[in-house]
């Protein structure tokens, strides 16, 4: 499986709902071969907490200790950084620049909101395709990011939804139909949309 070129995944739901689940799921299905960085502010993908590890899955707690392994050669294919938030810029740079790479970036809501995007992070979102950058991103709710995210999104990966703002979010964006199967959804069981 190969994701295509800058494609965009947009993965909403509350908490405990599915959606590091369903990412690592989809993660599984990539190649080992391809390189695949996750920033991971909540420890779900790598580390003592997380429950299904990233596999094959070095752990990163700095951009500068990552940026150190590749430049020795070592930074392996599959990457969970766990780095403070301001280095999130760096870290968006850095995936555009080196290129080829899928990126999934948990808790998006972290560092963006409706109003506010950071400008490395729009470069991804915006012309990343000319660097063959992938991106996976979640959040509990579409309120909370930028519209940006949305807007540039091929997929979007909903579960269980009964919020009426996010419903009604849905329904704009995903269709009347779309947004009306959100709220009878089972645990674990997204619904998807491809725009």
């Amino acid at each position: 499986m190969r994701l295509r070129s800058n494609e965009v995944i947009c993965v909403f739901g509350r908490k405990g709902s599915g959606k590091s689940y369903w990412i690592k799921q989809h993660l599984a299905k990539i190649p080992a071969r391809q390189s695949l960085w996750v920033w991971d502010p909540v420890s779900e993908y790598a580390g003592p907490s997380a429950e299904v590890p990233l596999h094959s899955g070095s752990l990163f707690y700095s951009m500068r200790s990552m940026l150190e392994a590749a430049k020795a050669g070592k930074l392996g294919k599959r990457v969970v950084l766990q780095a403070p938030r301001a280095e999130f810029d760096l870290f968006c740079t850095f995936a555009y620049r080196t290129g080829r790479v899928t990126v999934v970036v948990d808790e998006i809501n972290l560092f963006c909101s409706p109003s506010k995007c950071p400008a490395p992070l729009l470069e991804l979102l915006r012309i990343g395709r000319h660097a063959e950058v992938d991106l996976i991103f979640a959040a509990r709710r579409p309120a909370e990011v930028s519209r940006d995210l949305t807007a540039q999104s091929d997929k979007t990966v909903v579960f269980k939804t009964i919020e009426p703002a996010d419903l009604d979010f849905f329904s704009k964006v995903c269709g009347k139909a779309f947004a009306e199967r959100l709220p009878n959804l089972a645990q674990y069981r997204p619904e998807l949309w491809k725009g």
